[in-house]
């Protein structure tokens, strides 16, 4: 199945624009992804809206949904790469691969404790919803860290405030 061009990703955010006021706040892009089988809190939808919007606070334009949708669908790609089985889940070692692959190098400690919080059942699998829940977190966190690492070393120093500052917007 080929992916929709950004003509289609435009129109399909018209049609889900359902004020007409030329933005999709968290109700309407859960609403979107819902239309895709991509069931995700609104939570979640609002943090991807932190991530791609940057126009408004708490919602996107055209143009950031289209980057959004695009995303998600990178995930998605990078997600069935990793199901050789075509369980639609990922063991927790093919989730490590993805996310390596991605970039992101964590120690076991904090590679385990990031894939608990987005295992909810505890099954040791993701589904693509997880999997992109947990993308999405680090690519938050890192964007997140990045701003407080101005000397580009790798470490930071942070404050209480700026600490529960970091935590809010990686969640």
């Amino acid at each position: 199945m080929s992916r929709p061009t950004r003509d289609q990703l435009l129109s399909f955010f018209q049609q889900i624009d359902a004020n007409n006021n030329g933005w999709m706040d968290a109700g309407e892009l859960q609403k979107a992804l819902g239309m895709s089988s991509l069931n995700f809190s609104l939570s979640v939808t609002a943090q991807m809206i932190r991530v791609y919007g940057k126009a408004r606070e708490g919602s996107i334009t055209p143009e950031e949904f289209v980057n959004l949708f695009n995303a998600v669908q990178n995930d998605i790609d990078a997600f069935k790469v990793m199901d050789t089985q075509g369980r639609g889940k990922l063991r927790l070692d093919q989730v490590r691969q993805a996310i390596s692959q991605k970039g992101y190098q964590l120690d076991d400690t904090a590679f385990y404790t990031c894939c608990k919080s987005f295992d909810p059942d505890r099954t040791g699998d993701m589904g693509i919803p997880e999997y992109i829940a947990l993308s999405l977190f680090l690519l938050s966190a890192r964007n997140t860290f990045a701003a407080f690492d101005f000397q580009r070393t790798g470490v930071i120093t942070l404050n209480f405030g700026q600490f529960i500052y970091a935590t809010a917007n990686c969640r």
